[in-house]
């Protein structure tokens, strides 16, 4: 038996507790939808408190940052039956067979993934596949790894940023166009 961390433990609960929010409709919640959503809570928690709440990597794929994690957690979930996981017709549908118990995510995190579910299950297909395709993102070879700082681009295409949002975004843009990108994502996760 493998020993799981409080982050496994979390990705987990995360994924059940959506999957339930989306009743198992695979145009609320599908992999890609899943990945997007976690991409985008692991990078405004890490801007938030300077921790990443889950600790997944995220690779570039064709249709965004996508985590090698969620698959192996999607499996031991439906293994633990907890999930019900199908394909139909290219379309995953991601389906909770019981009440999800929350145990290691706090009400912040509750809150916040409710509002990434409710405005990610609104968009539309190609919308959600493209919204994280920023400069940042085109700049990555497909398979490379993805810092998740970077959810701050793709949140000032979403809305207008805040003051200090729009300072962080202007800083990684300037490193961005001198090179120096590689450099501060270094000091970024050191």
């Amino acid at each position: 038996m493998q020993n799981l961390t409080i982050q496994d433990l979390k990705l987990k609960e995360i994924i059940h507790y959506l999957s339930y929010l989306s009743g198992g409709n695979p145009r609320k919640l599908g992999k890609v939808r899943l990945n997007k959503i976690l991409w985008f809570f692991e990078g405004i928690m890490y801007i938030k408190t300077g921790k990443k709440p889950i600790g997944i990597k995220f690779i570039k794929k064709k249709y965004g940052p996508v985590s090698p994690d969620v698959d192996k957690a999607l499996v031991e979930l439906e293994n633990a039956r907890k999930l019900k996981v199908d394909n139909e017709d290219g379309n995953w549908i991601i389906k909770a067979v019981d009440i999800p118990k929350i145990n290691y995510l706090s009400t912040e995190e509750i809150e916040l993934l409710s509002n990434l579910y409710n405005t990610i299950s609104s968009f539309g297909a190609k919308t959600v596949s493209t919204i994280t395709h920023t400069k940042y993102w085109k700049m990555l070879d497909h398979g490379d790894e993805m810092n998740p700082i970077f959810v701050l681009e793709t949140l000032s295409k979403i809305r207008k940023p805040k003051e200090d949002e729009l300072e962080e975004i202007i800083h990684l843009r300037k490193l961005y166009d001198k090179n120096e990108i590689v450099d501060e994502i270094k000091k970024q996760l050191i």
